[in-house]
């Protein structure tokens, strides 16, 4: 009996140690889909710095040209535009 009891404690432990393992394989899994997730958007992020950066300069160069008339029609544009959200 003693024996019996022994060897259902080990099997027990190495199911523990089983299930142990699976936790940590599944946790690593999910760091890594995490730290790729991370880098996809931090690379999204740095691409929409740019492209805000030059239509900003592309904006600006334009500004310069407009006159006053066509200043103030864009800013009436604008703020009906966000009145109307």
């Amino acid at each position: 009996m003693k024996i019996y009891a022994s060897f259902s404690i080990l099997s027990n432990d190495n199911t523990n140690v089983h299930i142990m393992n699976q936790i940590h394989a599944f946790d690593n899994k999910v760091l890594k889909g995490f730290n790729v997730l991370n880098s996809k958007l931090q690379k999204l992020i740095e691409e929409n710095q740019k492209w805000i950066e030059k239509e900003w300069n592309e904006l600006e160069k334009k500004w310069n040209k407009w006159n006053s008339q066509e200043i103030v029609i864009f800013i009436g544009h604008t703020l009906k535009c966000k009145n109307q959200k």
